[in-house]
């Protein structure tokens, strides 16, 4: 049994459609422990995936709104204007 570590997104989705077609095998077989050595590696590959992304400069979450200017809605001004 040849397994490969997932290293692209290329990797990862190959790896979920073999995943698909081992979905029903037996336990204890060779199928069924290919099944089970994919899923563990795509928790990884994940896991790793969703730590990348949680710390990529892109992250707004550790960063101050701008100071946004409040209009009254009721308040009236005498030209109309805002």
């Amino acid at each position: 049994m040849e397994i490969k570590p997932i290293k692209s997104d290329a990797d990862y989705r190959a790896t979920l459609a073999e995943i698909d077609t081992l979905m029903y095998a037996t336990l204890d077989t060779p199928e069924g422990d290919r099944l089970d050595a994919l899923v563990r590696l795509v928790e990884v590959y994940e896991g790793n995936r969703l730590s990348d992304l949680s710390h990529t400069p892109s992250d707004h979450s550790h960063r101050t709104p701008p100071a946004q200017s409040y209009t009254d809605p009721w308040e009236w001004t005498p030209s109309g204007n805002p």
